[in-house]
């Protein structure tokens, strides 16, 4: 009989408390999947690239894990103390059937303990699934295909995840039950109102909120300050004002519905203000509290799924050979590599050296046409860049040609006494090519050697060869008997790279990293100078993890806290507030108007802080997309603001989902207070 009691209790609190339960299930899935990204075939890819930063990252791995436990434990404390008061009654009619406080903490810590195993039930088989679709999804979100994939189960991961809920469940269970079960019965009985507080004047809290205002629009001038990151000291400015601005706002909230009642108001509505004026202003730290979570939330997840869609880096060359022609070629052949190439041609680099008076160059009517122009970030960027690069590099306008048409594009035309400026698109960004472009439609010249040379109109942004380490932030693309003229005949400063791209049906047969991989073997043995296409991918596969896996993570944690802990709260507020319903239906009021009421007060409950949370969110993404994106995305630092901006609509929508569960709930308890007043 005890036993059927437990599980009979459990599957009720699962029931009357779905919202805790579900966020419980999502934390169990948000914890396997970051305890497993150790074996996740793509980390288990980019570690053959990227060991080291890999390692440093798998080292951050137990910071968060702590820390996720930390933040986790709160919410596990309200919804517990939630439960305990929701069924305070239940326990005092144990007691006072004999049952003892020893029995009664054993049956709340089984009760727990098996809503925790089917919670862990049902998460790790959806854990399970999203990692392995992860590995797929972001593969194929950045062209490499399908991957070698082997089905595995993280069973350390699957062991952290039970020790850390399981451990955080039971010390906040047995604190909170210990403080239930030693009560005497009349006292958990009794069901009694929310304490009132000492009342402020109005005056005070039109204080709070005027001031609030003053610190959030500091918060959110310094949050879109250029240079914030780079002056540390704005940092600590930046949280001060909006943490304070934050709580201050919150409790002058007071000071707006106070306004609201003085108006000719009427019937349900004014209960309904009462309520909602009363249980905002008794807990106005708390909802700030939940409000700075959400926002961090908001600005996470915005922040990490931009990034995970970000653009893939282009692909037009799949190696990069270094060496004398013969040699290349001669141990590609004896290797049988050779043949696997659909194209190999020569990318022929030369340093325009201006030293013993060598060469001249000079680039003074760039520089001043550009300082013509209106003033911006990326003017004075490009200003400054042109003023110290005196010795550019130069590529024979051939070998780019063949770069374009390997990869499908249109060959360039020049004339002898024309160049192209070509800049690498990855430490440039489009505000700055649109820059440079509108300057050279005023028909610049450049002069090397004396002679004048027409830069065109058009900047490009193609890679010369395949990798960073030998990646060229600017250089001049020049016609080939120009390129002959000027190539420097020292061997160290000219530089003869070799491109070679894959048979396409190679790749399509096998598989991209497999056949990379296999190529990548037999390459080591020749013991040629190379880059491929792989390390390239491989670095941007690191930054998605990087900066999108534990970003998203993390909003995903604070997400299903803040939420349920406003839920949560709110309907212990109304479970502690419910003889005022019962005074409601004693008046004549029935049930529609009071779940009507009840709606209204928690579509406002949620309002105040997710409304907060979406105005601060769209300065708060701006400060983190300027600070923390790596350079490698600054190109697509516009569209990924406006990619995070979609994000926090969507999680806006996902906010009402809760606001339906919360609604369920509170209809529930209602009706549960109409049937008492029914019976009595």
């Amino acid at each position: 009989m005890f036993y059927k009691l437990i599980k009979r209790n459990s599957k009720s609190c699962r029931k009357e408390n779905s919202l805790y339960f579900a966020s419980l299930i999502i934390s169990v899935v948000a914890f396997y999947v970051i305890l497993s990204i150790e074996n996740q075939d793509v980390m288990i890819f980019i570690k053959r690239m990227e060991s080291d930063a890999v390692q440093k990252l798998f080292i951050l791995i137990p910071v968060f894990y702590v820390f996720s436990l930390f933040i986790l434990s709160f919410l596990v404390f309200f919804t517990t103390r939630y439960q305990m008061e929701r069924r305070s009654h239940e326990f005092g009619l144990y007691f006072m059937m004999g049952m003892k406080r020893s029995r009664l903490f054993f049956m709340l810590l089984a009760e727990d303990m098996l809503n925790t195993a089917v919670a862990f039930l049902a998460g790790f088989p959806i854990a399970i699934l999203i990692t392995e679709l992860i590995s797929l999804t972001v593969s194929r979100i950045i062209g490499l295909g399908i991957l070698e994939h082997h089905f595995t189960i993280t069973w350390t991961a699957v062991l952290w995840t039970v020790v850390g809920i399981v451990l955080i469940k039971l010390v906040i269970l047995s604190i909170l039950s210990g403080i239930t079960i030693n009560k005497e019965p009349y006292v958990l009985m009794k069901n009694s109102d929310e304490s009132e507080k000492n009342r402020t004047k109005g005056k005070t809290f039109s204080v709070f909120f005027f001031s609030g205002l003053i610190f959030l629009g500091s918060a959110y001038y310094l949050g879109t300050k250029k240079g914030l990151w780079e002056q540390i000291r704005f940092i600590p400015l930046l949280l001060l004002f909006g943490i304070t601005g934050t709580y201050f706002l919150f409790q002058g909230f007071y000071f707006l519905f106070h306004i609201a009642l003085k108006k000719k108001t009427k019937g349900l509505r004014i209960f309904t203000l009462r309520q909602l004026q009363e249980s905002i202003f008794l807990k106005s730290g708390f909802l700030a509290s939940c409000s700075l979570l959400l926002l961090i939330s908001f600005c996470c997840l915005a922040f990490g799924t931009s990034a995970a869609f970000s653009q893939k880096p282009e692909h037009f060359t799949d190696f990069t050979f270094v060496g004398e022609e013969q040699e290349v070629k001669e141990k590609l052949e004896q290797s049988g590599i050779m043949e696997q190439f659909s194209d190999f041609y020569q990318m022929e680099i030369s340093y325009l050296s201006a030293f013993d008076g060598e060469h001249t160059f000079s680039n003074e009517e760039l520089i001043k046409e550009l300082e013509s122009l209106p003033v911006s970030e990326g003017r004075d960027i490009l200003i400054h860049n042109m003023g110290y690069r005196n010795f550019p590099y130069i590529v024979k306008l051939s070998s780019y040609n063949h770069l374009l048409e390997s990869a499908g594009k249109e060959p360039l035309q020049l004339a002898e006494n024309e160049v192209f400026l070509y800049e690498d698109p990855e430490t440039i960004s489009k505000e700055m090519v649109k820059t440079l472009q509108e300057a050279l439609k005023a028909k610049i010249h450049l002069q090397i050697n004396g002679k004048e040379y027409l830069v065109k109109d058009k900047v490009l942004l193609y890679d010369v060869v395949t990798d960073d380490k030998i990646t060229l932030l600017d250089a001049l693309i020049v016609q080939d008997s120009v390129f002959d003229d000027l190539r420097n005949k020292n061997e160290d400063s000219t530089q003869s790279y070799w491109n070679a791209v894959l048979n396409s049906k190679i790749i399509e047969k096998k598989g991209m990293i497999p056949t990379f991989t296999e190529l990548n073997k037999v390459l080591v043995k020749t013991g040629l100078e190379y880059e491929s296409y792989m390390e390239n991918i491989g670095r941007h596969l690191f930054y998605i993890v990087s900066e999108s896996y534990l970003f998203i993570y993390l909003g995903v944690i604070f997400l299903i806290i803040g939420n349920t802990a406003i839920g949560t709260q709110f309907l212990m507020y109304q479970r502690k507030t419910g003889r005022r319903y019962q005074v409601l239906f004693a008046l004549g009021a029935d049930f529609a108007k009071a779940s009507k009421s009840g709606k209204t007060q928690i579509c406002w409950y949620f309002f105040l802080p997710v409304g907060m949370v979406a105005i601060s969110s769209v300065f708060g993404i701006i400060a983190m997309t300027n600070g923390l994106l790596s350079s490698y995305y600054d190109r697509q630092k516009s569209n990924m603001i406006v990619m995070s901006f979609v994000v926090v609509l969507l999680i806006i929508m996902i906010e009402w989902i809760y606001i339906k569960v919360v609604v369920r709930n509170n209809n529930r308890n209602i009706h549960a207070l109409l049937e008492r007043k029914r019976d009595e």
